[in-house]
C-alpha cells in the first residue's frame, strides 16, 4: 500500500530531479559544480538536504544567512551604485554540510535518466 510518507518522498524526489534538470541545463559538461549553498526553508530539514545532495551529486552547505536573497540583492545594488561590499561569504555558508551518499547517488542517477526521458517525451507530445 502507498502511505502518506511515500507520496511526500515521491514529491520531494520529483522536485530534486527537476532541480537537477535545471542545473544540467545551466551547466555544460565542462563546468561541473563541486558544492552549492542551500538557502530557504528546506535548509532546516536534514532529510531534504541529504536527498538533494544525493540527487545533485554535490556537497551542499546550509546557509546561516536569514535573508540571503535580500543580502544578495543589496550587494548587487551596492555594486551598481559603485559601492564594493566585498563579501567573503555572501550566503553565510558553512554551518552544516552534507555530501552525497555514493549508493543513493547512483540510484538517483538511474532514476534521473527515467525522469529526463519522461520529461522529454511529454515535451515532444508523445507517450512511450
Amino acid at each position: 500500500a502507498t502511505h502518506r510518507a511515500d507520496l511526500v518522498r515521491a514529491a520531494l524526489e520529483g522536485v530534486a530531479l527537476a532541480i537537477k534538470g535545471g542545473l544540467k541545463a545551466l551547466l555544460d559538461a565542462n563546468h561541473g559544480v563541486e558544492s552549492m549553498v542551500l538557502t530557504g526553508g528546506g535548509t532546516g530539514n536534514a532529510t531534504w538536504r541529504q536527498m538533494l545532495s544525493d540527487v545533485l551529486g554535490v556537497e551542499l552547505r546550509a546557509s546561516s544567512e536569514l535573508n540571503p536573497s535580500a543580502r544578495g540583492a543589496a550587494t548587487l545594488g551596492a555594486g551598481v551604485g559603485g559601492i564594493d561590499l566585498s563579501l567573503r561569504d555572501p550566503a553565510g555558508a558553512g554551518n552544516e554540510s552534507v555530501v552525497p551518499d555514493a549508493s543513493a547517488a547512483a540510484d538517483y542517477e538511474r532514476l534521473y535518466a527515467q525522469f529526463d526521458h519522461a520529461v522529454r517525451t511529454q515535451q515532444d507530445g508523445r507517450l512511450d
